[in-house]
């Protein structure tokens, strides 16, 4: 009978990412920063190294690839995660329906997506060789974290974090005297990323795309705009000088939105008054005098007026922790369609329906998982290694929302689904009943 089960789930487990791969022809979802309609000599480094060199052109074929392959990675994890024969039938399942919803997020071709994937299977890597003497695989789920690290700075942090706490928790080092230690390899794990991505830049030469002007112009756009000093929102406009492109500097007010930075360059709600874009996107080494001479003034600002500066970051992060639907693309496939038109279609149809309900339940969303771990942690009747578990798991979420919120440029719910999806498996994997309170 046991070997049967383990047969059958092996059977499902195996099914599931053949299906996924199915229903995601020629490619379900979005994209982001690939340029594959540029040659590699004209790309950016905007949204980091790896997806600009790798996505070759915009075809089918190199998309379905691209999905395959963070697929690939994300299910390898996720398998190196799990233990089919020691898992309850329930757990088993709560399992594999959260796995196959990472699943299909990591099939859209964006930076978040190969963040999870990679990060999955670091994770899993670290599940897998815990108990191993062979040092080379007990340290072997650095690679691919670091590796996530080069895909997206700020949504990387609190993973890292977390997985190396899972690591050191397990060797059952986390005391005051290996704290330093923890807070070292995390730095260590985080820099080394960047200085990968970076170096993939230089080395593919890349042109200079400067990400940090959309943080820069969200900050000073909300200076100007809501700032009730006069000196403040004076220097936050001398600051946007070299990047004003409009006559009328308050045009800045009329496209500027608190869950984006993007209109500002792209324009916003008054398009059809004339109000364009009032502000210019800095690229390539022209620009680099300029923003350089945009992040000093921008530095600038923050310290003359930290008051407001805090204010700020705070109604970015209403922003962060409100956010929770990554899956809006799922009811975008089928617009104006009654039926399905091939068989993609039939093997998506049911799953885009179950991704609508998902994604308009706000699971994923950081006030929700907090909630749940708030609720978890005052049941009380949890071991004490569940309870660490979720205190720490409280705790990465608001290191996530303080870096998030500093580093905030948009609402988009896909910047915190890895480290929701992520902090799910853990707790679903490890979360035990006992009879008796902890108390």
């Amino acid at each position: 009978m046991r070997v049967s089960k383990v047969i059958l789930r092996t059977r499902i487990l195996t099914a599931i990412p053949i299906i996924l791969s199915l229903a995601n022809i020629p490619h379900r979802g979005s994209s982001e920063g690939g340029q594959g309609e540029l040659t590699l000599a004209s790309k950016t480094d905007f949204w980091g190294a790896v997806l600009p060199i790798i996505t070759l052109d915009y075809s089918a074929r190199i998309s379905s690839l691209l999905s395959v392959l963070s697929l690939s990675i994300y299910w390898t994890g996720f398998l190196l995660a799990i233990s089919v024969k020691k898992t309850s039938n329930f757990k088993f399942i709560l399992l594999t329906l959260l796995g196959s919803i990472g699943a299909i997020f990591s099939q859209q071709n964006l930076r978040d997506a190969f963040l999870l994937s990679f990060s999955i299977l670091s994770f899993g890597l670290v599940e897998k060789f815990e108990a191993t003497k062979v040092i080379v695989f007990r340290y072997l789920f650095l690679i691919p974290l670091i590796f996530a690290v080069t895909f997206k700075y700020p949504t990387s942090v609190a993973i890292v974090v977390l997985i190396l706490f899972r690591f050191y928790a397990k060797r059952q080092l986390i005391y005051v005297k290996k704290f330093l230690l923890f807070l070292l390899s995390a730095c260590f794990v985080i820099v080394i990323g960047i200085s990968i991505d970076k170096g993939l830049a230089n080395a593919a030469s890349l042109r200079q795309g400067f990400v940090e002007q959309s943080v820069i112009y969200y900050d000073l756009a909300g200076f100007y705009c809501w700032s009730d000093d006069a000196q403040t929102r004076q220097m936050a406009i001398e600051a946007l000088n070299p990047s004003l492109i409009t006559q009328d500097p308050k045009e800045i007010c009329l496209t500027h939105r608190p869950n984006a930075w993007v209109y500002l360059i792209s324009g916003g709600n008054f398009i059809d008054k004339g109000v364009k874009a009032p502000l210019r996107q800095f690229i390539g080494a022209k620009d680099a005098k300029n923003a350089t001479l945009l992040r000093s003034r921008w530095l600038n600002v923050i310290l003359s007026d930290p008051a407001d500066y805090i204010q700020l970051k705070f109604i970015a992060a209403t922003q962060v922790i409100t956010v929770g639907n990554p899956f809006l693309f799922s009811q975008l496939n089928f617009i104006n369609k009654k039926f399905p038109y091939s068989f993609s279609d039939y093997v998506w149809w049911p799953i885009s329906k179950i991704l609508i309900i998902i994604g308009e339940s706000y699971i994923f969303s950081v006030f929700v998982l907090i909630l749940i771990l708030l609720c978890l942690l005052n049941l009380g009747r949890f071991d004490q290694e569940v309870r660490l578990l979720i205190k720490f798991l409280l705790f990465v979420q608001v290191v996530n929302l303080i870096v998030l919120s500093i580093f905030y440029v948009s609402d988009e719910a896909r910047y915190v689904f890895p480290i929701i999806t992520i902090s799910y498996l853990m707790l679903i994997k490890d979360i035990k009943i006992t009879r008796n309170s902890s108390k």
